[in-house]
């Protein structure tokens, strides 16, 4: 029995919908809200706090940042640009977002920060589509292109 090459493609675009509804319906029953700080990775890695404060050396050093929680798990937060963690180490803060079934990992929807004792909303992804947009509108302005 003989199968058509479109009846295969129909098939593998069939399995392959289900497949990735069966991921999405997956990954969104993780969605969740988590709670800690933002720590270096390798300092998280070995256990420990760092940076201390934002005058601490560790924050040009780190290679990422991970939302580290009390009981000492930490999650990478891939969305989300290095430099925003960075400005944001230290600090208390709520991540909104789905966690990666597989890894130690969250696909962040909001980021906000403990800010005299109420959470502010500091990131969202389109706030860094926003950020980019406004880079690259005039990119002379921001010395990325042109004669000066």
């Amino acid at each position: 029995m003989s199968n058509s090459l479109y009846e295969v493609s129909v098939r593998r675009v069939f399995i392959g919908a289900c497949a990735a509804a069966a991921m999405l319906t997956a990954v969104g029953a993780n969605a969740a809200s988590f709670m800690g700080k933002l720590n270096g990775v390798a300092c998280a890695s070995a256990g420990e706090e760092c940076p201390t404060d934002k005058s601490d050396p560790h924050l040009s050093v780190e290679a990422d940042f991970v939302l580290q929680t009390s009981d000492g798990k930490f999650y990478f937060l891939p969305n989300i640009a290095r430099a925003t963690k960075q400005h944001y180490a230290t600090e208390t803060v709520r991540i909104e977002g789905e966690k990666s079934p597989k890894f130690d990992m969250i696909a962040v929807d909001s980021m906000s920060v403990k800010r005299d004792g109420k959470f502010v909303k500091v990131w969202d992804p389109s706030s860094s589509d926003d950020a980019f947009l406004k880079l690259w509108s005039d990119p002379t302005k921001y010395h990325l292109g042109g004669d000066n």
